[in-house]
């Protein structure tokens, strides 16, 4: 089955996704075979995400809500990247109240193992999604609740983008020094990290 795997991610790496969707295939029949159903639900998220790569939406749904209809026997993280896979899957249909909730189910499960790394991408998520519905307030609380944890461990770029987006959000609320403050604390991180097009970013921001 690990080869089969190895031969889909080349395909599709090579944008031959019908062939790698193929290889997919040939690994899960593996997978049923023996029973393994943490390797077939990973098996499915890479077979969800091709078919979000072909615009293929309702078939990446049917892959992740087979990983979640047992959910109970999958280890955590298989269960928080497919609710997460699948809210990004809504949010690209414009189902963004659906998008949301799946999102939030997802922090859940990240923030139950710990890992604080999809927990700022589920809350980064969720800021985007309620600023592009104009729930600018609440934009502001998951993007604050973002910086948080990624000031907490230390997670330099997160802590830039997050700044930024806080920065966008502010300015559209008409608080100027609030913005101004976060497009600055973003700045500093993109001159700490000699990052030249982001910092050009921030200084047009300002400016």
């Amino acid at each position: 089955a690990k080869s089969y795997i190895a031969m889909a991610e080349v395909f599709e790496g090579q944008n031959e996704l019908e062939k790698a969707l193929q290889q997919y295939a040939k690994a899960i029949a593996i997978y049923q075979t023996e029973e393994d159903i943490a390797n077939e639900a990973l098996t499915n998220i890479s077979i969800a995400g091709l078919f979000v790569k072909q615009q293929k939406y309702q078939s990446a749904l049917d892959f992740y809500n087979a990983n979640l209809s047992s959910e109970n026997d999958l280890p955590l993280a298989v269960v928080a990247t497919s609710y997460q896979g699948k809210a990004e899957v809504l949010r690209l249909q414009l189902q963004y109240l659906n998008a949301l909730q799946l999102y939030d189910k997802a922090l859940q499960f990240w923030a139950s193992i710990e890992n604080f790394k999809q927990a700022i991408v589920c809350l980064n998520s969720m800021g985007t999604l309620f600023e592009t519905t104009g729930n600018l307030p609440e934009s502001v609380r998951r993007y604050e609740q973002a910086l948080s944890i990624a000031v907490k461990t230390e997670n330099d770029d997160a802590i830039a983008a997050i700044s930024n987006n806080l920065g966008v959000v502010y300015r559209k609320l008409g608080d100027y020094p609030k913005a101004l403050d976060a497009y600055e604390k973003a700045l500093k991180v993109y001159l700490e990290t000699n990052n030249s097009r982001e910092a050009s970013y921030c200084y047009n921001n300002i400016g």
